[in-house]
């Protein structure tokens, strides 16, 4: 998705406390296509700090983050953070791997443009996956992925 959708000069926001399959992908990005990546501090306690929010959002094409903190356990506000990203123009893709075994999930619910998760944490056979898209956005989940809707 991002090498067929991001260019130099383009934002990606992430957290501080994303696990490296939400994190080397974008570094990968930067050093290949010069993407500029941003992120959102965690504080002491492993809560996301949001004061700076709007500021950080803004020209940002991508909101990438975590659920749920699989080092942290931290839940974030997915909802919040969803709803701020595209008031700022921005897609969200939410790494939701941590959250859907251990949580009852309503995709729709969370407002992300796309919500990736892991069948195998789930006791699914190995490298099963899905990538979920809500039905009004254009862009393409991977087609190695199964799509949801």
């Amino acid at each position: 998705m991002g090498r067929a959708n991001l260019a130099a000069g383009d934002v990606v926001v992430l957290t501080e406390m994303e696990h490296h399959a939400n994190l080397v992908p974008w570094l990968q990005l930067k050093m290949e296509r010069g993407i500029e990546l941003r992120y959102l501090p965690i504080d002491d306690a492993g809560e996301l700090v949001l004061d700076d929010l709007a500021r950080t959002l803004q020209g940002a094409k991508l909101l990438a983050f975590t659920a749920a903190s699989n080092v942290l356990g931290t839940l974030t506000p997915v909802r919040l953070l969803a709803d701020a990203a595209h008031a700022a123009g921005a897609l969200v893709l939410v790494d939701a791997a941590q959250y859907v075994p251990q949580m009852a999930t309503d995709v729709a619910q969370l407002g992300a443009d796309f919500v990736g998760f892991t069948g195998h944490k789930m006791l699914a056979p190995p490298a099963s996956a899905a990538c979920g898209r809500h039905r009004n956005n254009s862009k393409r989940c991977p087609r190695s992925w199964a799509a949801v809707r």
